[in-house]
């Protein structure tokens, strides 16, 4: 009897040791997520930080193309302007490495066109952050946007190619106030001007994911483990009152 109550409780606190530990990040695919993520985020009021890379209008000119970061993409507070390079489209199809980092304050989004990254940076406390969502955007006039060879902290993301959908990547399960850095390439097609407007943005965001409803499974190895809880328990007052 007394062995049997050591299993368990042993195996109650692997159940429990299992859920307090720290998991890989979740991805989720949210298809034709545009309308529905506006009505949850309310313009900014529920980002922290935005970075994006964009080739077309920013509030400027759609001739121009740029990367930048900020509270938001109307208003980015630091930009890199790189309109009038590679024959008026931004990458004309070539995969780029970029990096999205965080140090704890200071959040770094850059592009590397061959000659090293070229940064916009950002402070900004992401304490309130529960996820990322991930955008790559391709809209009229054939242009395509892929977002490829995704690392967060050396956690493997899915890809993510864009349409005209407004697809978004959602990550989370993931403590983004301490240091991390996203890696991966950027690709574009499309020349800026009206109906080509690709782009790629990457919101931080204090919206919380809906909790999972428990499996079946997940329930009864659940109740089993406060079994062994309430047992061990038990075992341990009777050998008490023995004493």
């Amino acid at each position: 009897m007394l062995d049997m109550t050591r299993l368990l409780a042993a195996l109650a606190g692997a159940v429990l040791a299992a859920g307090a530990a720290q998991a890989a990040p979740v991805t989720t695919l949210l298809a034709n997520y545009d309308t529905t993520f506006s009505t949850l985020c309310n313009g900014v009021a529920c980002e922290q930080a935005v970075a994006e890379a964009r080739n077309g209008d920013n509030g400027r000119t759609a001739a121009q193309a740029e990367w930048n970061i900020g509270p938001n993409t109307s208003a980015p507070t630091a930009t890199v302007n790189i309109s009038g390079l590679t024959g008026g489209g931004l990458w004309n199809g070539t995969a780029l490495p970029f990096r999205l980092a965080y140090d704890g304050s200071d959040l770094r989004f850059g592009i590397d066109r061959g000659s090293g990254f070229q940064d916009v940076t950002y402070t900004v406390s992401l304490a309130a952050t529960q996820t990322l969502f991930i955008r790559a955007v391709a809209r009229s006039g054939g242009a395509d946007t892929t977002i490829a060879g995704l690392a967060l902290s050396g956690n493997a993301l899915p890809t993510l190619a864009g349409d005209s959908g407004g697809d978004y990547l959602r990550v989370s399960n993931f403590t983004w106030s301490s240091a991390w850095n996203l890696t991966g390439t950027i690709a574009m097609t499309g020349g800026p001007g009206a109906g080509a407007v690709p782009s790629v943005q990457f919101k931080l965001t204090n919206l919380a994911v809906p909790p999972p409803v428990p499996e079946p499974a997940g329930i009864a190895l659940l109740g089993l483990g406060l079994a062994a809880l309430g047992v061990a328990r038990r075992g341990s007052a009777a050998s008490a009152r023995a004493g």
